[in-house]
Parts: structure tokens; sequence; C-alpha cells
């Protein structure tokens, strides 16, 4: 059963460590930064989820839990895997835009906690 929890996947550690810093006061976070613990019975605990992709494999499992009718709001530092990304968004995948500046991203993570009444 999906809960108000967030889950952050992100292999490279840098978002998820940037999400928790900024964030875990007031919102319950869970972070998955390995590969090779990647379970979709993970995800299923979870109704709002980031998603870095990083690479290749890190898309096709975004395409796994996209299937799962969650709230995925992924993004890339790479501009290729971001345009990947898009393809994916017919499934209901929000793109954040990784370019953003430090206090814009906080912005957009922070609207979108509220918005979708995850702020505590």
């Amino acid at each position: 059963m999906a809960t108000a929890k967030l889950a952050v996947y992100d292999t490279s550690k840098g978002f998820s460590s940037f999400v928790k810093h900024y964030f875990s006061k007031r919102v319950d976070i869970e972070v998955c930064t390995s590969k090779k613990k990647f379970s979709l019975e993970w995800f299923k605990n979870f109704k709002h989820c980031f998603f870095v992709v990083n690479d290749i494999e890190d898309l096709f499992n975004l395409m796994k839990v996209a299937q799962l009718h969650n709230d995925v709001v992924a993004g890339s530092p790479s501009r290729i895997l971001e345009m990947k990304i898009k393809t994916v968004n017919d499934q209901d995948v929000k793109v954040m835009d990784f370019s953003l500046n430090k206090n814009e991203l906080m912005l957009y993570i922070d609207n979108y906690l509220k918005n979708n009444q995850l702020l505590e």
C-alpha cells in the first residue's frame, strides 16, 4: 500500500543527499542509491518518487517504475537521457530540469511536496 513517504532513486547519490539534507526534517524520505538493490516491490510502498536517470540502466528501471502508476518526477544530468525520459512522459512521468540552480531546484521540490501534501 502506498504511503505519504517520498522515495528517491539516485545511484549517483548527489541529488538524494541534496533532497535529504534540505527536506528530511519536513517529509519522510527513503532513498535507494544502488542498482543492485533496485526492486519494484520497494517502489510499491510509495506513491511519490523522485527518480534520477544517470545511465541507460536507470532509464529502463524508470520505465518499470512508471508502470506502477506512482507519481514519478524524473530528471537527468545528461541532456540525452533527459530527452529519453520525455518518451516515458506518456506514463505521467514529470520531468525535472536539472539545469536549474540550487534555489530554483529547492523551490521546485518544495512546491511539488506542498502540492502533493507531503510536507509535515
